[in-house]
């Protein structure tokens, strides 16, 4: 509103002070002027100007001339899209400045010119700031190609119309208005270019035609003025340098454009000339990279070439490896077959002892452990034993402890358990040549001798070198355990005890050596003394075969995928 008011206060300050100058003035000239219609377009001007300048006050720290040159390059980008190519934004935007430039170097001054000398001819330039106008919404709209078009011609044709009207029939055109008319002649190469030919060649064409039917327009438009008032010098003038004007700004529009297109070539070169400054550092860290992965290439071939070697020096180490291990598993096997050959057979431990069973499970294919079994009259002589180690250097120690034992029982008829264990003692030390302060070998071991009394009872005497014998008798679990010295480890000899039990008829007597008791699962967990006597508590009454097949059994229940610790011998015998 209060921009309103301020305006309406220009426009009637304007009438006060231009009206009275505008009647002297036409009183001087001797001409029927039409005051109103000066009146109107100063006050439309001075509203305008005024208008501007209040809004441009608003502007934040902005001048008059940048408000105005935002202005104009808002009009002047009407209708340009990021999406049309660069040449046809340049186009749109040359069209839109054309326009601006003719609407206020020539429009606006033939305007001001038929307003006060020549009010039936301000059509003539009014319409030509209409097209104008019209062309830019045109371009604002999206219809580029008409509304150039438009803005090729228009100011032309304005010009020939005027000149038409400002000219007597018959006479020669008016110099300065032809002037001009050729000026504007220039527009459609403003707005067009070789590769809008079709455009470019028929607004030409409507030029040309335009300027031969001149003459033929003259008695036309002809009116009642006194047109002489056009041939005096200042008005002539005044026209002349609109005309000049006009051409100065369409060849300025072209070397501004000409300028802009030189600027972008100039980016576009030095753009062009870094990119092509990063294409060669990027190709010279791909070179960079090219040597180097040639370096490792090479590199590469040399490692496969030392790994090849070394592959089929492998190969050769694993064929020599591979018959050495087929003759090491031959020899095992045959140290196994051996190894058996010493142990009571199947048949003899059946005739001996009719109701009885043996676990036996090696933790190697040859095994530390062995049990023995021999009978002298009436006393069955039977031991489980122990060797230090497992595997190859256990065997041996058992075959040599196998062979002390049949030295002290068949050989010099020891049947007493403490005897028989003091023999073997010194018997394997001096087989073995210990000395004090080394590392020894020895056994652990259990030995029963089972001796008849009547039909309903049998003598048990039993000695053990660190094994312990289990007895069920009527039920009830009792342990005889052997002395905590194991057999081999004393060059001076160790006294060993014996222990007797009587035992009834159906009672079972259980000798073994550690590895049942110590095999441990997946969490590291003993099977247990504990819970071994337990087991046995529970199934003693059963068949002694079924029996072993439940303490089997349970072990492997316990151990699951847990790899065998240690060499299992377990001798069950019922008497």
């Amino acid at each position: 509103m209060n921009y309103l008011l301020k305006s309406l206060d220009g426009l009637w300050a304007t009438n006060a002070v231009v009206t009275p100058w505008l009647r002297s003035f036409a009183a001087q000239e001797n001409y029927r002027i039409e005051v109103e219609y000066s009146i109107i377009w100063l006050v439309i001007i001075s509203a305008s100007s005024l208008t501007i300048q209040q809004i441009s006050k608003q502007e934040e720290r902005l001048s008059l001339r940048d408000t105005l040159v935002s202005l104009y390059n808002k009009i002047a980008s009407a209708g340009v899209r990021p999406e049309y190519p660069e040449y046809l934004q340049r186009k749109i935007t040359i069209s839109n400045s054309v326009i601006l430039l003719l609407i206020t170097a020539a429009g606006i001054p033939f305007i001001t010119i038929s307003v006060i000398f020549y009010p039936p001819a301000l059509w003539v330039p009014s319409v030509s700031v209409t097209f104008g106008i019209i062309s830019i919404l045109l371009n604002r709209i999206g219809f580029i190609n008409i509304g150039r078009f438009f803005a090729s011609f228009s100011p032309f044709i304005a010009a020939v119309l005027y000149n038409a009207y400002m000219s007597t029939a018959g006479e020669m055109l008016i110099a300065s208005t032809s002037l001009l008319s050729l000026s504007f002649t220039l527009v459609p190469f403003l707005v067009f270019d070789l590769r809008e030919k079709k455009y470019l060649i028929l607004s030409f064409l409507l030029l040309l035609i335009i300027i031969m039917m001149g003459d033929y327009l003259n008695p036309l438009f002809e009116i009642e003025l006194d047109t002489s008032l056009m041939k005096k010098g200042y008005l002539s003038l005044s026209v002349t340098l609109v005309s000049i004007l006009s051409c100065v700004g369409s060849i300025l529009v072209l070397a501004s454009q000409n300028l802009n297109s030189e600027t972008r070539a100039e980016q576009l070169l030095h753009r062009s000339e870094e990119h092509s400054k990063e294409l060669q550092e990027q190709q010279q860290v791909i070179q960079q990279k090219n040597d180097q992965l040639t370096n490792s290439q090479k590199e590469l071939k040399q490692s496969m070439r030392v790994l090849q070697s070394t592959q089929d020096t492998l190969a050769k180490q694993n064929k020599a490896l591979e018959i050495e291990y087929v003759k090491t598993q031959e020899g095992l096997n045959y140290a196994k077959r051996i190894q058996f050959s010493i142990l009571p057979d199947d048949d003899y431990l059946a005739q001996v002892i009719p109701e009885s069973f043996i676990l036996y499970k090696p933790k190697d294919i040859v095994s530390g452990d062995f049990y023995w079994l021999s009978q002298h009259a009436k006393k069955t002589i039977i031991a489980a034993v122990d060797c230090t180690g497992h595997g190859v250097p256990g065997a041996l120690v058992s075959l040599i402890g196998n062979n002390v034992l049949n030295e002290a029982i068949i050989e010099n008829k020891l049947t007493d358990p403490a005897k028989i264990l003091r023999y073997i003692d010194k018997g394997l030390s001096q087989k073995l040549k210990h000395e004090e302060g080394t590392i020894r070998d020895g056994m652990d071991l259990g030995i029963c001798v089972l001796e008849p009394v009547t039909k309903s009872k049998t003598k048990l005497i039993y000695g053990g070198a660190k094994n312990t014998l289990y007895v069920i008798s009527k039920g009830k679990l009792i342990t005889l355990k052997g002395d905590r010295k194991s057999i081999g480890f004393s060059r001076k000899g160790f006294n060993y005890s014996k222990k007797e039990l009587l035992l009834q008829k159906g009672d079972v007597i259980y000798l073994t050596t550690d590895g049942y008791i110590d095999q441990a699962n997946a969490d590291r967990e003993r099977f247990g003394s504990i819970r071994f006597t337990k087991l046995l508590e529970e199934i003693h009454i059963l068949e002694m075969q079924q029996q072993r097949h439940i303490l089997e059994q349970a072990l492997q229940e316990h151990q699951q995928e847990t790899e065998q610790r240690d060499d299992i011998n377990l001798i069950g015998i019922r008497v």
